[in-house]
């Protein structure tokens, strides 16, 4: 009897701490993101929307890109921006490129990529 009532409590404990994690998670990820503010673009899920849709996450998010040209998908410590609309693209290219970067290794990715790109077709 006394082994069941271990069992019992063991059991009954971990799915309150996971509750309880999934709960902290789920308030991490809503709480102050100005979700409904029409100022940000829309929020289209969240980062585990991802693992939800991995095996067809190309056309999962071709699919929220065709309703919505400019969303975001909202993680525990910040909100990604994903955008297919030209202008926006444009904007980010010819005015401000460097408030857009990923860190050093990114940047010269990209920076190689557009070099190369200006240089063999003219572009600009």
């Amino acid at each position: 009897m006394g082994f069941l009532y271990l069992l019992l409590t063991l059991t009954l404990s971990s799915v309150f701490l996971f509750l309880a994690f999934v709960s902290f998670l789920i308030l991490k990820l809503y709480t102050g993101k100005s979700i409904k503010d029409p100022n940000y673009p829309p929020v289209k899920g969240t980062v585990f929307h991802q693992l939800l849709y991995f095996k067809k996450l190309y056309d999962h998010e071709a699919e929220v890109a065709r309703e919505n040209p400019t969303y975001r998908l909202l993680a525990a410590d910040h909100s990604a921006i994903y955008t297919c609309d030209p202008r926006n693209i444009e904007h980010m290219l010819k005015t401000r490129f460097a408030h857009y970067t990923k860190g050093e290794y990114n940047q010269t990715i990209v920076t190689d990529v557009f070099w190369a790109w200006d240089f063999c077709c003219g572009w600009r």
